[in-house]
Order: structure tokens, then sequence, then C-alpha cells
């Protein structure tokens, strides 16, 4: 009798586990991933938007003209290039077209299951990359 009553137990409970991950999904297709592709929509049109202020090659040759090399005062020479060698002040000054954010390339997942196979596969190449670091230090 006892383990017919595991059993039992053991299928209800498998029951239960499913309907909690199948609200668990719709509750995510519904809440949550609507409200992340909204916000990645925004984040795309801010990005897409960037006008820049000069060319790529003008920024290039500004910052080197501008670095610790040349005349001027030395602290002076280092802050503006400092200033102007900022990733944030690059995306400010240069066009989209000539400087694409990489990150455009990120597709948001539109489901849960489109969101688990992208765990799934951000998981396996985290462990391929941290094989080939072990492999390669034992060598």
């Amino acid at each position: 009798m006892g383990l017919s009553v595991r059993r039992h137990q053991h299928k209800l409970n498998l029951a239960f586990e499913q309907r909690v991950l199948e609200e668990i999904n719709s509750r995510l297709d519904t809440l949550v991933l609507p409200h992340y592709n909204e916000k990645y929509q925004e984040y795309c049109a801010v990005v897409n938007a960037r006008k820049g202020v000069m060319t790529a090659a003008e920024y290039r040759e500004l910052c080197a003209c501008l670095h610790p090399d040349q005349s001027m005062s030395e602290e002076r020479r280092l802050k503006v290039f400092v200033w102007l060698s900022d990733t944030r002040m690059r995306l400010k000054l240069v066009a989209e077209s000539e400087s694409p954010t990489d990150t455009m390339t990120f597709k948001m997942p539109a489901t849960a299951r489109e969101w688990a196979d992208a765990k799934l596969q951000a998981a396996a190449q985290r462990r391929e990359k941290r094989l080939a670091k072990q492999r390669a230090n034992k060598q």
C-alpha cells in the first residue's frame, strides 16, 4: 500500500509542478517579455537616432592631436584626451552609421521558450569558453 501512495503522491507532484511551470511561462509571456521588448524597442530607437557631430576619422584625428605626446600642457592634453577617449563621448560625437553599437545584433526573446533557449545557449557558450581556457592553461 505504501508504494501505491508514494506513486500517487509523485504523480500529483508532477502535475502540480507542470501547472506551476505553465503559469510561470504564461506570466512571462504576458507580463515580463512585453515590457522587456518595449524597453528594447526604445533602446533601439535611441541608438538609431544617434547622428554624431563628426566623422569617425575626424574623431580619431582629434584624439591623436590631443594625445599627451603633442605640445600644450601635459595635464590639459591628458584631461582632454581622456575626456574624448571615453566611450560615452564617442557615442555622442560619432554617427551610428560610422561606429555601430554592437548590442544592436541582440534579438530580445519574445516568448518563454525563446528565453529558455537563449539561457541554454549562453550557458553552453560560457561552458565552452571556460573549457577552452582550462585547456590553454594545461598546455
